[in-house]
């Protein structure tokens, strides 16, 4: 067999490692996406900007907005890497980025001033 190169061999562990990263990568550019879109649909031009608000109190409505926006985007960045370490020890079956972004907590209304 002098033929094989044996470096170029891939492990059925290595494969899944791979796997489980491609799929956190591909759910954490949705939920990216997803928090960018919230914040674009309040005037913002991306999460970032907004929760630079939050300790902002020059205009009130912004400071609220950003402060309502960080803590969001906390609280759905949570639920989702809780929710993919389930995926990724067998407890959960992959949902479609569709299914999983709607499972995502919601914006507060007190951001949607």
């Amino acid at each position: 067999m002098p033929n094989i190169d044996t470096s170029l061999l891939v492990t059925k562990a290595q494969k899944d490692l791979l796997a489980q990263q491609e799929l956190t990568t591909t759910f954490e550019r949705a939920i990216q996406g997803h928090l960018d879109a919230a914040a674009k649909s309040r005037g913002y031009d991306s999460i970032a900007t907004a929760v630079s608000y939050a300790e902002e109190p020059a205009v009130p409505r912004f400071q609220e907005d950003g402060k309502a926006m960080r803590a969001w985007r906390s609280l759905v960045w949570a639920y989702a890497y809780q929710e993919l370490d389930k995926v990724k020890a067998g407890k959960r079956e992959i949902p479609t980025l569709d299914a999983f972004l709607a499972e995502l907590p919601a914006l507060p209304d007190q951001a949607m001033a």
